[in-house]
């Protein structure tokens, strides 16, 4: 098993690039994007 520390760390980093990817917005346009999809 990968160390706890390093382990999640990567899984947050990759899940939070899925998300971001899926919906088709950058971290920065977070806000703008909300609007948009009316999260």
């Amino acid at each position: 098993m990968n160390e706890p520390g390093t382990g999640e760390r990567r899984r947050t980093s990759l899940n939070r690039s899925r998300i971001n990817r899926g919906r088709g917005i950058h971290e920065g346009e977070r806000e703008a994007g909300s609007s948009t999809l009316g999260d």
